[in-house]
């Protein structure tokens, strides 16, 4: 679930192409898919597949035309590890958004489509009403 740290790794941005659910969940959060497009440093780009974890609140939010930071071998570019999607750490819930309105309305639409419990709900409504 989790690969090896790569030592010595170049960091870079990487755009996400493609995205689809591996059917493997850790602590009820996705693990996805992610066909990523990035150039090694001295390369043209190159195409590259990659699994990470999402939070399940924000997984609507991973989708292509997404940014990847990724950190990548250099002497084999096809060796990488994602180090977040559009500035969320993998598995982890994003930072409170500028738009608290946006915020609430997703979080009502996974209610409504049954995606998080009542309870879920209540707990992220909170959060987002104290970061005001």
């Amino acid at each position: 679930i989790f690969p090896a740290e790569i030592k010595d790794g170049v960091t870079t941005q990487a755009r996400v192409l493609k995205v689809w659910d591996t059917g493997v969940t850790v602590n009820d959060n996705p693990q996805v898919g992610l066909l990523l497009e990035y150039s090694p440093a001295g390369s043209g780009p190159i195409q590259v597949e990659a699994k990470t974890l999402v939070s399940r609140l924000n997984s609507g939010l991973v989708q292509a035309g997404a940014t990847a930071e990724i950190k990548y071998h250099p002497q084999k570019p096809q060796r990488l590890q994602v180090l977040s999607l559009n500035g969320e750490s993998p598995g982890t819930e994003s930072a409170p958004a500028a738009d608290t309105v946006a915020r609430m309305e997703q979080l009502n639409t996974l209610r409504e489509k049954g995606l998080i419990s009542e309870e879920e709900y209540r707990r992220k409504r909170e959060d987002i009403l104290r970061s005001l």
